[in-house]
C-alpha cells in the first residue's frame, strides 16, 4: 500500500479533506519528478532544480514513493553527466525505499540504473546481470514500458560484446512495444541503436536510414541526449564511407550538445571520432590535438576501456605513418590497461597490432608470438560469449513458468548446439591457421636465418655474385612472408569491420592494367600468357584498395593453378546496369564437390599450385567478403582438366 502524506490540517477539517490534500500534494510531487526526468535529456540544470524541489516536498510530507522515484531520477541524471559514484549512491537510496514499501516495479527500475553505472565502468558482465534482472521484474508485472527499456539496454550490452544479431533481437522487441504504446522518444532511441547494429555490420545505408528515422522522432521530444548519439553515429557512418568532411560536420553538432548537457563521457567519445576523421583530412598532428583532449577526459573519469581503445587507435594511426616507435609506445600503454582489466576484445586488437608492428620492424619471432596470442584470445572470446548465454538462460529460468521453460530450453538447446558446432569450426580454423603459421612462416624464417648465418660466417670467402644471390634469396623468402601475413591480417580487418572503405568512381580497366604490371614476371616465369579484353567503359563505385585486393587474389590464383605454357583470360564488359569482370584460366579446374567450399577461410582443395607456390586458402574468402561489402556478386564455374572462371558483377558508377 502507498503511504499517505501526513500534514497538519486546521481545526474543523475532516479526514476526507485531509486525504484530498494529501493526494493533491503527491500528484504535484509526481508531476515535478516526471518533469525532472524529461529534463535529464534536454536541460541538465533545470533537471537538477526540479529534482531538488521535488525532494524537499517529498521529505517534508513523508511521501516515500515520490522520494524513491526522486532518488532514482537523480541516479539516472548522474549517469548522463558521467558521475557514476553519485549515481550509485542515489540509486542505493531509491532501492532501499522501494524495498521497504514493497514496490517491486520500482526495484526493477533501480536495476536499470545499476546496469548503466556498470556499463560506463566497462564491467559488461555486471551490467548485463542488472539489466536482465530489470527485464525479469518488468515481465513478472507485465510492465510494458519497463520491458521495452530493459530490452533496449540488454541489447546495448550484447552490442558491446560483439553479438550484433542478438542485440538486434532485443532492440526489435523494445521497438515493437514502444510503437504499441506510442513512445516517440523511446522509438527514436531504439532506431538509433538499430542503426548502430547495421553500422557495425558495414550496412552503412541501412544504418543512416535508421538514424534519420530517429532524428525525425527526436524533433517531437527534443531529447538532446539521443539527438547527440544519433549525430555522432551519423558521423561514424559517413567516416566509414570515406566522407570525412560530412562526418566532421555531424561531430561538431554532437560535441556542442554534449558540452551543453555536461556529458563528459559523451564528449570523450566524440573527440576520439573527430581525431580519426581529422587524421584522414589534415594528418596526424591535427588529429592528436583531439586525441589528447579525449585521453584527458577518460583519465579524469577513470574510463579504462575508453583509454585502452583510444590508445590502440592512436597506435594504429602512428603505424600507418610508419612511426613504429610512437606506435609501440601507445600500444604498450593500451595493452597494459587491457591486461589489468581483462578487456578481451581490446586484447584481440592489441595483439594483432603488436604483431603488425613487429612484422614491419622485421622482428619475425615477436610477430609470430603475438599472432598466436591473437588467435588464442579470439577463441576465448567465443567461449566467453557462450558462457554468458548460459548465465542468461539461468536468469530466465528463475522467472519463467514451467511450460514456458520447456519451450524456452528446447529453443536454447538448438542454439547452443549450433554454437558448439561454430566453436568446432573456429577451433578447426585455428588449427589450420597454426598449421599455416608453423609451416609457411617458420620454414621461410628458418631459411632466412640459415642464409644470414652463411653470409656472416663465410663473409670473407663469398664473391660479390654469391652475396647478390643470397640477398635475392632473402628477398624472395621475405616476399612470401609478407604475402602470407598480408592475407591473414586483411581477413581480420574485414571481419572486424575495422577497415574504413573510401567509395569512389574507379575505372576498373585502369586498375586491371596496373595489377597486370605487378604479375607479368610471375606469368613469364611459367610461360603463361595473360589476355585482357575490355568492351567499353568500366566505371564502378568501389573502394580502390579493395578492388586491387580482389584482382590481386584472382590474378595470382589463376597463375598459381595454371600449367606452364597455358593462358589466362581477363575480360570486362557491361551488362544492363552492371559491370562484369571475368577471370578465366586454363588450369587444373576444381572438382564439383569442392566448389561449395572454395570461398571459406583456409579452404583446402585437391588442386595444388603447379609451380610449388604458396597458397594459404584465404585469398578467395577475401574476394567474396569484399565483393559483397561493395554490393557486388561473385560466382565460379569450373571443369576438371579445362580450367576455372570467376565472374564478378558490380554496380555501374
Amino acid at each position: 500500500m502507498q503511504e499517505t502524506i501526513t500534514e497538519k490540517i486546521p481545526n474543523g477539517k475532516n479526514s476526507s479533506e485531509k486525504i484530498s490534500i494529501n493526494h493533491t500534494l503527491e500528484t504535484e510531487i509526481d508531476r515535478i519528478n516526471e518533469d525532472a526526468m524529461k529534463a535529464c535529456n534536454t536541460d541538465v540544470n533545470l533537471a537538477k532544480q526540479l529534482i531538488q524541489k521535488a525532494r524537499t516536498l517529498a521529505i517534508e510530507n513523508n511521501y516515500k514513493k515520490g522520494l524513491a522515484r526522486n532518488y532514482y531520477i537523480s541516479g539516472y541524471l548522474n549517469i548522463r553527466i558521467s558521475k557514476y559514484e553519485e549515481s550509485k549512491k542515489d540509486t542505493d537510496e531509491a532501492l532501499s525505499i522501494y524495498q521497504n514499501i514493497g514496490d517491486k516495479i520500482g526495484v526493477g527500475h533501480c536495476y536499470n540504473n545499476y546496469g548503466g553505472v556498470y556499463l560506463y565502468k566497462s564491467d559488461f558482465k555486471k551490467s548485463l546481470e542488472f539489466y536482465q534482472k530489470s527485464l525479469s521484474v518488468s515481465e513478472d508485472f507485465k510492465d510494458k514500458k519497463g520491458i521495452s527499456t530493459a530490452a533496449n539496454n540488454v541489447g546495448n550490452i550484447y552490442l558491446q560484446l560483439g553479438e550484433s544479431y542478438k542485440a538486434l533481437e532485443y532492440y526489435l522487441r523494445s521497438l515493437n512495444l514502444k510503437i504499441e504504446f506510442n513512445d516517440p522518444n523511446g522509438m527514436g532511441n531504439t532506431y538509433s541503436n538499430i542503426g548502430t547494429v547495421h553500422l557495425k555490420l558495414s550496412n552503412f545505408n541501412i544504418a543512416i536510414d535508421n538514424y534519420k528515422k530517429a532524428l525525425d522522432l527526436m524533433e517531437q521530444s527534443k531529447d538532446n541526449y539521443v539527438i547527440g548519439n544519433v549525430l555522432m553515429n551519423l558521423g561514424v557512418a559517413h567516416s566509414k564511407m570515406g566522407d570525412h568532411a560530412k562526418a566532421l560536420d555531424f561531430y561538431k553538432k554532437c560535441l556542442a550538445i554534449r558540452q551543453n548537457m555536461q556529458d563528459t563521457h559523451g564528449m570523450a567519445l566524440v573527440l576520439n571520432n573527430v581525431g580519426v576523421s581529422l587524421y584522414e583530412t589534415k594528418g596526424i598532428t591535427e588529429a592528436m590535438k583531439y586525441f589528447r583532449k579525449c585521453l584527458k577526459i577518460q583519465k579524469e573519469l577513470s574510463y579504462s576501456y575508453g583509454l585502452a581503445e583510444t590508445l590502440d587507435e592512436i597506435a594504429e594511426l602512428y603505424f600507418n605513418e610508419k612511426n613504429y616507435e610512437a606506435a609501440s609506445e601507445n600500444i604498450e600503454k593500451s595493452l597494459k590497461i587491457s591486461l589489468e582489466n581483462d578487456f578481451k576484445t581490446m586484447l584481440e586488437s592489441n595483439y594483432l597490432l603488436i604483431s603488425k608492428i613487429n612484422f614491419a620492424k622485421r622482428n619475425f619471432e615477436a610477430a609470430y608470438e603475438y599472432l598466436e596470442k591473437y588467435s588464442t584470445i579470439k577463441e576465448e572470446l567465443l567461449h566467453d560469449n557462450s558462457e554468458a548465454r548460459v548465465r542468461n538462460l539461468q536468469i530466465v529460468y528463475e522467472t519463467e513458468s514451467e511450460k514456458k521453460l520447456s519451450d524456452f530450453y528446447r529453443e536454447k538447446s538448438i542454439e547452443l548446439t549450433l554454437l558448439n558446432q561454430r566453436l568446432e569450426e573456429i577451433n578447426a580454423q585455428k588449427n589450420d591457421f597454426l598449421g599455416i603459421a608453423s609451416h609457411d612462416l617458420r620454414d621461410p624464417i628458418a631459411s632466412i636465418y640459415s642464409i644470414a648465418r652463411v653470409i656472416k660466417e663465410e663473409n670473407i670467402k663469398l664473391s660479390e655474385r654469391d652475396i647478390v644471390e643470397y640477398s635475392e634469396g632473402i628477398m624472395n623468402l621475405s616476399d612470401k612472408l609478407l604475402a602470407l601475413l598480408k592475407n591473414l591480417l586483411n581477413v581480420n580487418r574485414i571481419e572486424s569491420g575495422s577497415y574504413n572503405y573510401n567509395f569512389e568512381d574507379v575505372n576498373l580497366n585502369d586498375v586491371i592494367e596496373e595489377m597486370l604490371r605487378q604479375y607479368i614476371d610471375s606469368a613469364n616465369e611459367k610461360n603463361i600468357s595473360i589476355n585482357f579484353e575490355s568492351i567499353g567503359s568500366a566505371m564502378i563505385k568501389v573502394d580502390k584498395y579493395s578492388i586491387e585486393q580482389i584482382l590481386s587474389n584472382l590474378i595470382s590464383n589463376s597463375i598459381k593453378f595454371t600449367y606452364p605454357g597455358k593462358k589466362v583470360f581477363i575480360r570486362t564488359y557491361q551488362k544492363d546496369n552492371k559491370i562484369v569482370l571475368e577471370v578465366e584460366d586454363e588450369g587444373q579446374g576444381i572438382k564439383e564437390s569442392e566448389l561449395g567450399k572454395i570461398f571459406e577461410k583456409f579452404a583446402r582443395i585437391s588442386s595444388k599450385p603447379t609451380g610449388g607456390e604458396l597458397s594459404t586458402g584465404l585469398g578467395l574468402s577475401i574476394v567474396k567478403k569484399i565483393t559483397e561489402i561493395m554490393k557486388g556478386t561473385v560466382n565460379v564455374t569450373s571443369e576438371v582438366g579445362k580450367g576455372t572462371k570467376f565472374t564478378l558483377e558490380f554496380n555501374k558508377a
